[in-house]
């Protein structure tokens, strides 16, 4: 009898699902900038990485983003999604009703992808999409070198130690 090749089937990718949420609480973002712009709806961004990290409340007048999600990839990549200057709290001179906020939040199809590089932005795109993430972590780009652990001007504190003994013997 003639055996039979098994059909190959190919592997379904795996998608963004549960590996990338938002952060439930605020991480360091600071100096990370907008990176693009994405137009889709806050249900599937809450499908997508859950509840926003940080929501303001109708009181919070002058408030640039209503909401904004902090999200940490598998790869390390660091990038938020916000809605700047485009919620009605940037605009009030007094307190909005909650039902106003909610209203806008439904219909509200403009956020900014913010991050420490154009890789963010294509990150938040994928995860939206359903395709594969990288998970090792990205190696610097090519021409960049790795940040230096010590800044240029300041001693390491093995460097300071031994600097306040020399100095405690009478050397300089």
């Amino acid at each position: 009898m003639a055996r039979k090749k098994a059909s190959k089937a190919k592997a379904a990718p795996r998608r963004a699902g549960p590996v990338v949420k938002a952060s439930s609480f605020p991480m360091r973002v600071s100096g990370t900038s907008n990176q693009g712009d994405i137009n889709v709806t806050y249900t599937k961004l809450v499908r997508t990485f859950g509840e926003p990290t940080i929501k303001a409340g109708p009181e919070d007048i002058g408030a640039k983003e209503a909401v904004e999600w902090h999200i940490q990839f598998p790869d390390g990549t660091l990038a938020t999604i916000y809605d700047y200057k485009e919620s009605p709290l940037y605009e009030a001179e007094e307190p909005i009703s909650q039902a106003k906020l909610t209203t806008y939040l439904r219909r509200n199809r403009d956020w900014s992808i913010g991050g420490s590089s154009k890789h963010a932005a294509t990150l938040v795109r994928k995860a939206l999409d359903g395709q594969p993430l990288p998970t090792k972590q990205r190696a610097p780009a090519k021409g960049r070198a790795a940040k230096p652990t010590v800044k240029k001007g300041r001693r390491s504190l093995r460097e300071q130690a031994r600097c306040l003994r020399n100095c405690l013997r009478g050397h300089t």
